[in-house]
C-alpha cells in the first residue's frame, strides 16, 4: 500500500458490522472507518447519502451439502433399460454408463455421459449398443445429506450390428441423490427408431430405466472442487479512492501551485495537536480538516472535494444500515451480499496526491485504488 503513515491497524467485521481498534494519532496506526453513527461533512449534510444498499436483499440461507460440490463431477452407474410393447419381442438391456457434470449453474446439473448397453429390446436388432447423450438436473429439494432432482435425458444410440442404423431414446424422470456420491435414477423412456419398425410394426416404443450412480470424485483429487455458496461483497473503498483521485487531477489541472497547496494543507490536517482526532470516523475528520485548511484554493477543487464528502458519508451510513439489517434477520435467512468499507485518512491523503511530509505526488490511478483496497475492477 502506498501509505507512508506507521502500522495501520483496522479489524473489519463485514456480516453484522465494522469495527475499529486505534491509536490516539493520526500518523500512527490510522484507525479504519467504523460502523458507527458516521459524522457529516458540511457538504453532505445538505444532501442525504445515497442508499448503497438497495441492491442488497434477504435471501434464504443455502443448505450446505454434507460432501463438497465438485466440478466437473464424474459418475459411473449400472442398470436396466426395458420396453412396454408386449408386442415386440422382449430381451432384458443392461447398462453400463460413465457421466460427467460439467456446467452448474445454480440448481442445475448439465452433463454428457456415454453407455454400453448388453441386449437390445427388438430381436431384429443386434443384441449390443453403445449410447451418447446429453442430460439436464434441476435439483428442486436439496439437504445436508439428499437431494430430489427432475432429470431430462436423451441418448443417441448405435447398434453394433449394424453401427448405420441409429435409435433415439429420450426419458423423463427423477434422479434421488445421497450425500452428492450415491444416485438412484428413474426415467420414463421412448425407443425411437428413424429408419426401420420394430417387430411390432411401429417405429416407437415406451420404456422405463432405472439406473444406480456412484460418484468418484470423492474418492480422489481429480476433481475441481467449488466454493460453498460464496457470496457476493460489496465493497464501498474503491469509490472513495476514485473520488479522491478526481480531487488530485482537479488540482493538479488549476493554477500552478494549487495541488502543493491541498497536500500542505492536508499535512496540517492530520496535525491531531490542532485537529483532535475523531476515532468514530476518523476520515470525516480529516476532511473536514482538510476544507478547512485548504480554504484559499478550495474554489478550485470545491464540486469533486463535496463528491468524495458525500461518497464518504454514504459509504459510512451504509455501514449502519448493513448492521441494522444483520439484526432483524430471521433463521436461515441472510443478506445477498457482504458489505465492507475501509478506508483511513493516511490512504486518502494518499489518493489526493500528497506524501507524508505534505508534498505532492502522483494522483492515484485505477491500478493504485485496485491495489490499496484489494477490490478488483
Amino acid at each position: 500500500m502506498r501509505a507512508s503513515g506507521s502500522r495501520i491497524l483496522a479489524v473489519t467485521f463485514a456480516m453484522t458490522a465494522l469495527l475499529t481498534v486505534a491509536t490516539p494519532s493520526y500518523a500512527q496506526a490510522t484507525a479504519a472507518t467504523a460502523a458507527t453513527a458516521p459524522v457529516a461533512t458540511a457538504a453532505a449534510a445538505s444532501a442525504p447519502p445515497d442508499d448503497v444498499l438497495a441492491g442488497v436483499k434477504v435471501v434464504a440461507t443455502p443448505t450446505k451439502s454434507f460432501l463438497p460440490k465438485y466440478e466437473p463431477e464424474i459418475f459411473v452407474g449400472v442398470g436396466y433399460s426395458g420396453t412396454f410393447s408386449s408386442d415386440a419381442h422382449q430381451w432384458p438391456t443392461f447398462v453400463g454408463s460413465a457421466e460427467g457434470l460439467f456446467a452448474r449453474p445454480g440448481n442445475f446439473d448439465i452433463g454428457a455421459y456415454s453407455e454400453l448397453r448388453l441386449g437390445r429390446p427388438d430381436e431384429q436388432f443386434g443384441r449390443f449398443e453403445v449410447g451418447f447423450g446429453l442430460e439436464v438436473m434441476w435439483r428442486f429439494y436439496v439437504t445436508a445429506v439428499a437431494d430430489v432432482a427432475a432429470v431430462l435425458r436423451n441418448t443417441y444410440l448405435i447398434d453394433t450390428s449394424d453401427p448405420n442404423r441409429a435409435l433415439f431414446r429420450p426419458g423423463l424422470g427423477a434422479q434421488l441423490s445421497l450425500v452428492r456420491s450415491l444416485a438412484i435414477q428413474l426415467t420414463y423412456d421412448q425407443l425411437y427408431s428413424p429408419s426401420q419398425d420394430f417387430s411390432n410394426g411401429h417405429g416407437l416404443l415406451h420404456g422405463l430405466s432405472v439406473t444406480l450412480k456412484v460418484g468418484l470424485c470423492p474418492m480422489g483429487e481429480f476433481c475441481h472442487q467449488m466454493p460453498e455458496h460464496s457470496v457476493e461483497k460489496l465493497d464501498r473503498s474503491p469509490v472513495t479512492c476514485h473520488a479522491a483521485a478526481l480531487v488530485c487531477k482537479t488540482a493538479k489541472a488549476a493554477a500552478v501551485g494549487t495541488d502543493a497547496q491541498l497536500c500542505a494543507a492536508s499535512a496540517r490536517a492530520m496535525d491531531t495537536t490542532h485537529w483532535p482526532a475523531d476515532w468514530n470516523d476518523p476520515v470525516g475528520a480529516f476532511l473536514r480538516a482538510l476544507r478547512s485548511e485548504s480554504a484559499p484554493i478550495f474554489s478550485a477543487v470545491s464540486a469533486p472535494f463535496t463528491q468524495l464528502e458525500l461518497a464518504h458519508a454514504a459509504s459510512m451510513k451504509g455501514l449502519d444500515d448493513y448492521a441494522a439489517r444483520q439484526r432483524t434477520l430471521g433463521d436461515s435467512q441472510m443478506l445477498s451480499e457482504n458489505y465492507g468499507y475501509l478506508v483511513t485518512p493516511v490512504m486518502v491523503r494518499d489518493w489526493l496526491g500528497c506524501d507524508a511530509s505534505g508534498r505532492a505526488i502522483a494522483c492515484a490511478t485505477d491500478a493504485i485504488c485496485s491495489t490499496d483496497t484489494g477490490v478488483s475492477p
